[in-house]
């Protein structure tokens, strides 16, 4: 990096610290003699230019007087004849063991990569307790058994979060925040507490015994059962606007068995937690290129079992109209990629969706459909993990993921890098 670039990002940083304006600052200028940076700015400074040059800046002996001009702090942390370079990076860059973090060769888009899942014993859904008739229709859908889990939807999360970060090599420190998928957590009781607060300590205890101890967490659980895709585009969207680098994604559920069955035969919800790793970093997994959602709050009020067919004629209007968008921003018909990800319904609810979407059939991935059943807002991520380690994607082959919530829908189109 040259001085005058690095000029320039010192300089908005501090126009956006102060609110001042300060283009007559030049790279001599002492900014803390003149009063421009106090003691409160000189430390988010510091941070600032550690951040940029992907490496922490040794305090031991550290002179403010080394500290208060541009120029200066270029020539000792930046310039290609700084402790930097002679630690081995070329002008402009950084080595890896400088620091890890910003130093990897980054993507002009983010990556999902690491996919990894958990789910607990496979049960017959004769088992279910429903009625003979019902069992029946779930059968001829497709599904044989469901997961029931002994841990708990966190214990879920955590084991498989645990999975992906050994599968990128990512180290606990370089994960800037965590999007944590879930909604029966919150209602089923899965924690074995009562109260919100001890519900999130339980979720920071599982987070933090990973490593995660800087990692921002944030919560996905009002789309249902597209939780967890929703959060692949809530950590995409951190990374491409707030800077962050490595987003972990974890969607976890955990039922009672009485709260199995969706109404009314539509599938069984099985236990289970998947995972990945949203990604600034060039490398293997999938590129997103394009996200679209959609959302008819008017249906909250539908009773599925009394008015089940208003209601999906209501969403079949929403989910077509979800795939014409999406074939408007990416300019790409259904027929440009090789497989379309759904979440795992009975076979007459999953066909219903690729035909809404403008899909074939033969384009749908249904290979879990009968093993696991419906893991909830982990489907999507247990899917592509499965369609990658049987090696059926190439580079370069596209895929579509659509997940569906009670209200709400939202489409991926991803192309494996």
């Amino acid at each position: 990096m040259e001085l005058k670039a690095f000029q320039d990002l010192v300089i908005a940083f501090l126009m956006r610290a102060t609110g001042r304006s300060l283009e007559q600052l030049g790279p001599d200028t002492n900014f803390v003699r003149n009063g421009v940076v106090d003691s409160a700015l000189f430390t988010q400074l510091f941070a600032f230019v550690e951040e940029l040059i992907g490496r922490k800046i040794p305090t031991r002996g550290l002179k403010v007087g080394r500290f208060d001009t541009i120029r200066k702090i270029y020539e000792d942390h930046v310039a290609p004849a700084s402790p930097a370079a002679e630690a081995g990076a070329p002008a402009g860059e950084l080595p890896l063991e400088m620091g890890g973090r910003a130093a990897a060769r980054e993507s002009a888009e983010p990556r999902v990569t690491g996919f990894a899942y958990r789910v607990g014993e496979l049960r017959p859904v004769q088992e279910l307790g429903v009625e003979p008739d019902l069992v029946e229709i779930l059968l001829a859908g497709g599904l044989e058994t469901y997961s029931r889990a002994r841990q708990t939807a966190v214990e879920l999360a955590q084991e498989a979060a645990g999975e992906t970060l050994r599968l990128t090599s990512c180290a606990p420190g370089d994960v800037d925040a965590v999007v944590f998928a879930n909604e029966s957590v919150w209602s089923d009781g899965a924690v074995g507490q009562d109260k919100a607060g001890d519900m999130r300590r339980e979720i920071y205890r599982a987070l933090h015994g990973l490593g995660l101890t800087r990692a921002y967490p944030v919560g996905a659980g009002l789309s249902g059962c597209a939780n967890m895709l929703a959060g692949v585009g809530m950590a995409r969207g951190l990374i491409l606007t707030a800077g962050l680098r490595n987003v972990l994604v974890v969607g976890s559920d955990r039922r009672a068995d009485g709260h199995r069955l969706i109404p009314p035969a539509v599938g069984v919800i099985s236990d289970g937690a998947a995972s990945c790793l949203v990604t600034a970093k060039a490398g293997p997994g999938f590129i997103v290129e394009a996200l679209c959602q959609h959302a008819d709050l008017s249906l909250h009020e539908s009773d599925l079992s009394k008015d089940f067919g208003r209601y999906l004629l209501e969403m079949g209007k929403a989910v077509k109209a979800l795939g014409e968008r999406m074939r408007e921003l990416t300019g790409r018909s259904a027929d440009a990629y090789k497989r379309l990800v759904l979440n795992n319904y009975g076979a007459s609810t999953m066909r219903m969706f690729a035909h809404q979407l403008g899909f074939r059939t033969d384009q749908m991935y249904r290979r879990n459909v009968a093993r696991l059943s419906h893991v909830a807002a982990a489907d999507i991520a247990i899917n592509l993990a499965d369609l990658e380690a049987a090696g059926e994607l190439q580079s370069g082959d596209r895929v579509m993921a659509f997940a569906s919530g009670p209200v709400s829908w939202i489409m991926v189109a991803a192309r494996k890098a």
